[in-house]
């Protein structure tokens, strides 16, 4: 009711719609704050402000719209053109899964303009009917398992973390040249190594395309990308690691590999300094298996693209220490990421339960579905992107490579469909080529490839969305439930809040299990049954999931 009858319509849906944080120069030219003080003026700024105050020197705040805004938002014709457009937009960005967007504009349209009382009593109705209704419930739960997180390690345990200062990045690829990005860009400085002179410049480039990209954001200043791109120190060698806290290996995904990097960093670093690996599949407590401190090993698993993404999970080895551990949760907390402690088992957390619902997507290729088919299915449902979209971007080589560990070490339910070796072979690789089952051009799609046919045969498949939805999010339950069983992680709200911050599962139905628990576990149970029985032991449920859905039982639901 207030904003847009100070900075204007237009100007005042572009903030209540995108939240947006408005800088102090900006808003002042808005019209929303009088006087913009500099931080070293502050005092004496703020006197003279009061005085201007008491001796009404003050004017009235004007919104101080063009000619052609005035004549738009000063015609209800006008109004009515804004409105419509500004719920068109808010439609196609949130598929109608938000509501509290689209009634913000109904309020506005019906308010502007109106009495106080009446404009407030309906934006009252408006924030009461919302604030009780399943979406808000879910994004309110969301918010404080976010909180919780923060506070998962006891104090006893927190009390052991060293001081980071001083953080190594070991491998300049695109995993770390990110990492050395978001470590400088908060202001710790960061040594990024590399073997190679030419992947050491293209890390280094990388990570200062990243900065250059947060100050044309607004994140910080042009200067201050400067000084923070000034903290990471290209090597070559091992010079000055003695005065490294904490070193994080995100080198090529082979064992034999990272366990010679971890041997080499134990020989330079301090005893009381921390190992961190950032794999995604491979066990963390082997990589230990020869160090004589393998207490100082953890896993730190950051995920792509690392600048947004909010979630790191910190893995525990069978004999990583309480100090490795609280440093490594602690410094995700510095970095402004919300950390997940889970045990070093295959895939750990996230990917294990991406494995089969991207395995799902394989075998739906394969029985004839086509691609746009499942991807708009999942789409639908509130994913970011469909799983044969997410797999271009992961990368098939990458995929093939996780699924096939994933699968040595749980069993044949997380085991590859195949398919990924035959477009391997075809010559797709996924985004990272621009051949996967999108064509992308720059980095951008121009939609599924049409030689696909070559490789997948004629699309004769034929089930509705429901099914395939279904047939992906299904498994995805199924395995969440083993994890559980196994104590991956502590309970269903890691779970949730792992899957809503690191695969960008639809945070309006409250996380995986949340939704499990509503959509109805007896209803799962028995979809799972059915389908093992039409195609195989890969849906067979697990022991936890029967037991909550024969006691009528929930994953989150208070019992």
């Amino acid at each position: 009711v207030k904003l847009p009858a100070v900075i204007g319509i237009q100007r005042a849906l572009d903030m209540i719609l995108t939240g947006k944080a408005v800088p102090g120069a900006r808003a002042k030219r808005l019209g929303l704050v009088d006087r913009v003080i500099p931080h070293h003026e502050r005092e004496r700024g703020q006197r003279e402000f009061v005085s201007d105050v008491l001796a009404g020197k003050i004017p009235r705040a004007e919104p101080g719209l063009s000619l052609r805004d005035r004549l738009i938002e000063g015609n209800p014709l006008g109004r009515r053109v804004l409105f419509a457009l500004a719920a068109k937009g808010v439609r196609e960005e949130t598929k109608g899964n938000y509501p509290a967007p689209l009634k913000a504009i109904e309020v506005l349209s019906r308010t502007f303009g109106a009495p106080p009382d009446e404009a407030y009593r309906i934006e009252a109705e408006a924030r009461a009917e919302l604030l009780v209704g399943d979406v808000s419930k879910a994004l309110v739960r969301v918010f404080g398992l976010s909180q919780d997180a923060k506070r998962a390690l006891p104090e006893s345990v927190l009390e052991a973390a060293i001081e980071v200062n001083r953080v190594a990045v070991i491998g300049a690829g695109v995993m770390g040249g990110a990492i050395a990005e978001i470590v400088a860009a908060n202001d710790t400085d960061t040594v990024l190594k590399d073997i190679d002179r030419g992947a050491l410049d293209a890390g280094l480039r990388h990570a200062a395309d990243l900065l250059r990209k947060a100050a044309r954001a607004r994140v910080f200043t042009e200067e201050e990308a400067g000084l923070k791109l000034a903290r990471i120190d290209g090597r070559l060698d091992y010079e000055g690691f003695e005065e490294v806290d904490l070193a994080i290996e995100a080198v090529v995904e082979k064992m034999a590999v990272k366990k010679h990097v971890f041997s080499e960093l134990e020989t330079v670093m301090s005893p009381e300094s921390v190992l961190a690996t950032n794999t995604s599949s491979l066990s963390v407590t082997e990589m230990a298996d020869g160090l004589e401190r393998p207490e100082r090993v953890v896993g730190l698993h950051f995920f792509n693209p690392v600048h947004k993404m909010p979630l790191v999970e910190v893995i525990r080895g069978d004999r990583t220490g309480d100090a490795a551990l609280a440093t490594a949760f602690r410094f995700a907390l510095q970095l402004g990421k919300t950390p997940v402690v889970v045990a070093d088992t295959p895939g750990f957390l996230v990917n294990r339960l991406l494995g089969p619902y991207l395995n799902e997507a394989g075998h739906l290729l394969e029985q004839g579905i086509a691609v746009e088919a499942i991807d708009r299915a999942l789409l639908d449902f509130g994913m970011p992107m469909g799983p044969c979209r997410l797999l271009d971007e992961i990368g098939f080589e990458v995929a093939t490579h996780a699924g096939r560990e994933m699968a040595r070490g749980i069993g044949d339910r997380l085991a590859p469909s195949g398919l990924l070796d035959r477009m391997i072979e075809d010559g797709r690789l996924g985004k990272k080529n621009g051949r996967g089952f999108y064509l992308y051009e720059k980095g951008k799609s121009t939609g599924v490839d049409p030689s696909l046919v070559d490789v997948l045969g004629p699309r004769s498949g034929q089930l509705e969305l429901s099914e395939i939805r279904d047939r992906c999010l299904w498994p995805m339950v199924n395995e969440a439930a083993w994890a559980l069983e196994e104590g991956v992680v502590d309970s269903a709200d890691r779970v949730d809040l792992a899957m809503i911050m690191g695969t960008g599962f639809p945070p309006f139905r409250g996380g995986l299990l949340r939704w499990a628990d509503d959509f109805g576990l007896g209803i799962i149970l028995e979809g799972l049954r059915g389908l093992e029985s039409q195609l195989g032991p890969r849906f067979a449920p697990a022991p936890m999931l029967k037991e909550l859905a024969e006691r009528n039982g929930t994953f989150t639901h208070p019992s």
